[in-house]
């Protein structure tokens, strides 16, 4: 019982004690912020007096002055911007653009008027008089410039005489840092928008639909793709051709023409240099009289007849493949046959020694080459290079099955070579023999042939033989390989091509021009380029130019400074003279002829297209023969965006701070 009492008597002890420091502690803690509180609002009221005193406050003044003209200046340029904005913009993005134009002017603004007091009044930033402070930037001039958070930092210094009560005067000195930063263009808007229903037509997707013939006798370069019928019964030279010397086309997208592909004259150039830019062709051909040309193509090129290279010191390089996927064996007129076989030709002398063929990713080759013999005489080879029809008039003794051995065929003469043409059982040979007679013949006479310069795929699918490059380097000569087994993926490549030649219909049976009973002429010059619609049914040559150029003969359609955009369908010829560059589409039932120095660029350009022919929906829908597509697009062509309020220059201390301010003296 004693010890319960004592254990009692403790735990009293103990909490009378706690008791105690709780509240002395209590107390100490309350002074101490008491103390601290008093020593803020000392500090505060001495700052306060000094700023008063040394004119740092009327300093806070003028840099609120130049913030509030500098966010003036940028909402005038935002205003002004808006005015003139030639786009349509979604409303997430409106405050962005905003911002883009605010900030830039509000800040260019800013450091103007700090360089002006810089410059002009050697940084003071106030002095009324002797008796005043004199508050002046210290910052170095090379550092008074916004940083990448948008904040311009500048320190001020203060010099200013007290006075004591005594009447003794005391200079003081004091330094204080301001930060001034950038606002955010903070204008809530409202945007009202007008969509019309735009008929999307096959033929408004091109930079570029001609008719007849693009010959280019000067560069030219296409944003976009192309389309060229090369529809003019002439029996020369039809579809895209370049011609003179040193000339090129360059093409970003797809190239179609319903005829050829050829260049015609030295130092040409033809570059597709987008990956996925294919071109349907005819053939494609470097001619005798083009030496020293280039054929670069990064995509695809899908042929109706053959790849033809006849200029010496010339080179043809496709990249993803070549399909010559047009063959002989449903052809019943043998005069035609050489036409209509795709296969690849070689008359250039130096192949394997200045010019080459080099095809990449897969390729077909679906004919076999023709003999110019009187009749013609088909031959074996898919790949065939001048020269080696010498194969055809030697008798073999090394087939193994003796079916193509000298003692079962026979030899006959066509002007002006002997051949072997049939068994001795009068059984004509067909292709498939001739390949394997070429074949047997390289076997034992390859020093005969030419066999250097020509790299294919090892995917190559063949009806006749071919000569390419094996993976050492080494020419090899390799017999058909064709199979049924690819009947689908030939059909395959003949509907790709299809599909692209057909996409566009002769503008005779697109464009309707007898409804065009008046002229459509818009031209409108801003002060970068020049903008056209120009829709005509005459035969009339026009002449797109750039202003003051001495141009060919045409109607002349003049371009500021040679930069354009807009929409041209006539019915005559359309030449590109001098240096120019047009957005838009060129559409022409003549031919399209580049001609002049400097280079010419046409770019497609499908949102600036679709509004343009939005906004004139009802002059080009009446031109059209065929009703319209159901493939239809909403396309904007108003967007009024409307202001309730602008950045306001109201609380500056949202825009400028003091730090780090400090008594010198």
């Amino acid at each position: 019982m004693i010890n319960k009492v004592k254990k009692g008597s403790s735990l009293v002890s103990v909490l009378v004690t706690l008791g105690i420091l709780i509240t002395v502690g209590t107390a100490v803690m309350s002074l101490s912020v008491s103390d601290y509180k008093s020593r803020i609002l000392e500090s505060k009221r001495v700052k306060n007096l000094y700023e008063s005193e040394s004119g740092l406050e009327e300093a806070y003044g003028v840099l609120g002055s130049i913030v509030d003209e500098a966010v003036d200046e940028g909402n005038k340029k935002v205003d002004e911007y808006m005015v003139n904005l030639n786009e349509v913009l979604k409303e997430d993005n409106i405050v962005k653009v905003q911002n883009s134009v605010f900030k830039p002017s509000y800040r260019e603004n800013v450091k103007s008027n700090i360089d002006k007091i810089m410059e002009e009044d050697s940084g003071i930033i106030l002095n009324h008089n002797e008796n005043s402070p004199e508050v002046k930037i210290i910052t170095l001039k090379e550092d008074i410039k916004f940083n990448d958070k948008g904040i311009l930092t500048l320190v001020l210094q203060s010099s200013f005489t007290t006075e004591s009560p005594e009447g003794k005067k005391q200079q003081r000195i004091i330094k204080a840092t301001y930060n001034i930063e950038t606002p955010d263009y903070n204008n809530p808007y409202a945007v009202e928008t007008e969509k019309i229903s735009v008929p999307m037509r096959s033929i408004w997707s091109k930079a570029l639909v001609v008719e007849k013939n693009l010959n280019a006798n000067g560069d030219l370069t296409v944003n976009g793709d192309i389309f060229v019928r090369g529809n003019t019964n002439s029996g020369g030279d039809e579809g895209i051709i370049i011609s003179g010397g040193n000339n090129s086309i360059n093409i970003s997208g797809n190239a179609v023409t319903l005829k050829d592909t050829l260049l015609s004259s030295p130092s040409n150039t033809f570059n597709m240099n987008n990956i996925n830019g294919n071109l349907y062709t005819g053939s494609l051909s470097i001619q005798k009289s083009a030496s020293d040309s280039k054929i670069n193509i990064k995509g695809r090129v899908y042929a109706n007849n053959d790849l033809v290279l006849n200029g010496v010191q010339s080179n043809i390089t496709i990249e993803k493949g070549f399909y010559g996927f047009n063959d002989v064996s449903g052809l019943k007129e043998v005069d035609n046959k050489e036409k209509n076989s795709s296969s690849i030709l070689v008359n250039a002398r130096d192949i394997g020694n200045g010019s080459s063929i080099t095809i990449g990713g897969e390729a077909m080759l679906m004919g076999t080459a023709y003999i110019k013999t009187d009749p013609n005489y088909q031959t074996g080879e898919s790949v065939a290079i001048k020269g080696n029809y010498r194969a055809y008039s030697a008798p073999l003794q090394s087939d193994p099955d003796k079916n193509l051995n000298e003692d079962n065929v026979v030899l006959e003469y066509r002007s002006p070579l002997q051949l072997v043409t049939k068994f001795k059982d009068n059984t004509e040979l067909n292709f498939k023999d001739k390949s394997k007679y070429f074949e047997l013949y390289s076997k034992t006479e390859k020093n005969k042939l030419k066999i250097n310069g020509i790299s294919l795929p090892d995917k190559t699918i063949r009806s006749g033989s071919i000569i390419s490059t094996d993976s050492k380097g080494k020419a090899v000569v390799l017999g058909e390989n064709y199979t049924n087994d690819e009947l689908s993926n030939i059909k395959a490549k003949k509907d790709n091509y299809s599909q692209a030649v057909g996409e566009v219909d002769a503008i005779t049976q697109e464009i309707d021009f007898n409804k065009i009973n008046q002229p459509i002429e818009v031209i409108t010059s801003s002060k970068d380029e020049t903008e056209v619609i120009y829709v005509k049914n005459d035969n009339k040559a026009i002449v797109l130019t750039k202003e003051g150029y001495n141009s060919a003969s045409g109607e002349k359609v003049y371009l500021k400074d040679g930069k354009g955009k807009g929409i041209i369908i006539t019915k005559g010829d359309v030449y590109l003279d001098g240096p120019i560059n047009f957005s838009g589409t060129i559409i022409t039932e003549g031919n399209l002829i580049v001609t002049g120095v400097g280079k010419k660029e046409l770019n497609y350009d499908a949102e600036y297209l679709k509004k343009l022919i939005a906004l004139n929906l009802n002059k080009f829908e009446g031109l059209f023969k065929k009703p319209a597509p159901s493939d239809y697009q909403m396309v904007e062509i108003r967007s009024d965006i409307k202001s309730d309020n602008k950045v306001i220059s109201t609380l500056r201390n949202n825009y400028i701070t003091t730090q780090n301010w400090k008594i010198i003296k």
